[in-house]
C-alpha cells in the first residue's frame, strides 16, 4: 500500500509537483540570532502539477525568531514556475511548512521539514507532502511519449478510509490512445481482490471510457489504514499522429464507493479528482536528403565557346 507521504517536492523527481528550497548565503545584513540572514530561492516546476493548484503557502518558524509567512500565487500562465527570495535568520531548528491550496483556499497538500540555516552553507530541503483531502488520481500525472509506444499509469486513491469496493471511469480519446489492459496493482492481494473492466466506445463524438469495478472480498479493504492505495495499473498505446505533437487528457470520474455492507461510504474531507496529461510526439521522420544532381544536356560538360548567357537544358531528377 502507498504510504501517506509518498508525494515528494523535489526538482529532480517529477511526481505531483516539483518543489525545492535552496538555501544559500546572502549579504543582506545581520541579526542577533546569527552571523547573517540567508536568502531562500523557491522554485516550482509543473508538468505534473494539479490543475486545481492556485497558491503556495509557506510558514517558517523557530523559538528564537519571528514567524515568517509567505503566500505565493500560482497560475498556468507563468507555467507554475516562480523564483522568490525570503530572508530567514540563520540558526538551528528552523521549521519549514509548505501548503498547497486551491482557488477556494482549501489545503490540498501539506508537508514540513526542520533544518538548520547557517551562514555560508548551501542546503536543499526535500519536503514530503501528505494529501489533506480525499483524492483519486492517475500517476504519473504528466507523460510525454512517442507515437506507437506504450503508456503505463496507476490509479491511486488517498484519504478514503474503509474502501471495500469502487466503481470508477477513465475517459480517453480513442483516436489518440488505444486501451491495452487493466490489472490489479501488485500491492493488493489478487486472491482477495476482484477486477472487472468494460470498454465503451460511444457512437457520438464523446470520448471513450473504461468502466472499472474493483472489489475487496471477505471484508478486506483495498486501501491501507490511512485510506491510501495503489489500486489498478492501466496500459494504453499511443496512436500514430499526423502532426508533430498532440496533447490529450485522461479524465477520471467515479459512480460508487461502497463499504463492506454494500452501502455508499461517506467521504470526509471532500473528494478531489485529478486528470492526467499525455503529450504524444510523432514518430514520422521527414526525408531531408539532398536531391540528386540533374544531368546537364546543353551546354555539354567542358564545352568551350559557350555564349555569355546560355540556355540550359537538363534531364529531370527526383526531388529537383
Amino acid at each position: 500500500m502507498l504510504k501517506k507521504n509518498s508525494l515528494i517536492f523535489s526538482l529532480i523527481t517529477i511526481l505531483l509537483v516539483s518543489f525545492l528550497i535552496h538555501i544559500q548565503c546572502s549579504d543582506k545584513g545581520t541579526n542577533s540570532q546569527g552571523p547573517g540572514n540567508v536568502g531562500i530561492d523557491l522554485k516550482l516546476t509543473t508538468s505534473a502539477l494539479l490543475q486545481m493548484v492556485s497558491q503556495l503557502h509557506i510558514v517558517i518558524t523557530a523559538d528564537d525568531m519571528d514567524t515568517i509567512e509567505v503566500s505565493i500565487p500560482l497560475s498556468e500562465e507563468n507555467g507554475y514556475v516562480f523564483s522568490q527570495a525570503i530572508e530567514v535568520p540563520s540558526g538551528t531548528g528552523r521549521l519549514f511548512v509548505v501548503e498547497v491550496l486551491d482557488d477556494n483556499g482549501v489545503i490540498l497538500y501539506r508537508g514540513e521539514e526542520i533544518s538548520d540555516v547557517s551562514q555560508g552553507v548551501s542546503i536543499t530541503l526535500t519536503i514530503y507532502l501528505e494529501p489533506q483531502v480525499s483524492l483519486m488520481k492517475l500517476t504519473p500525472r504528466y507523460n510525454q511519449k512517442i507515437a506507437n509506444s506504450l503508456l503505463y499509469l496507476t490509479y491511486e486513491v488517498f484519504n478514503i478510509e474503509e474502501l471495500y469496493e469502487i466503481f470508477f471511469k477513465v475517459y480517453f480519446r480513442s483516436h489518440l490512445l488505444e486501451f491495452i489492459s487493466a490489472t490489479i496493482d501488485t500491492s493488493l492481494n489478487e486472491a482477495t481482490t476482484t477486477l472487472s473492466v468494460n470498454v465503451v466506445h460511444p457512437v457520438t463524438m464523446e470520448p471513450s471510457y473504461l468502466n472499472i469495478v474493483l472489489k475487496g472480498t471477505n471484508n478486506i479493504p483495498v486501501v491501507d489504514e490511512n485510506g491510501n492505495g495503489s489500486l489498478v495499473n492501466l496500459v494504453f498505446r499511443c496512436q500514430s499522429i499526423s502532426i508533430p505533437v498532440e496533447s490529450t487528457y485522461l479524465n477520471l470520474d467515479y459512480t460508487r464507493i461502497l463499504d463492506p455492507t454494500g452501502f455508499p461510504s461517506p467521504i470526509d474531507p471532500p473528494l478531489m479528482i485529478d486528470s492526467s496529461l499525455i503529450k504524444i510526439l510523432s514518430d514520422i521522420t521527414t526525408d531531408d536528403t539532398i536531391p540528386n544532381i540533374p544531368v546537364l544536356l546543353s551546354p555539354a560538360n567542358n564545352e568551350t565557346d559557350v555564349v555569355l548567357n546560355p540556355t540550359l537544358q537538363w534531364n529531370a531528377a527526383d526531388h529537383a
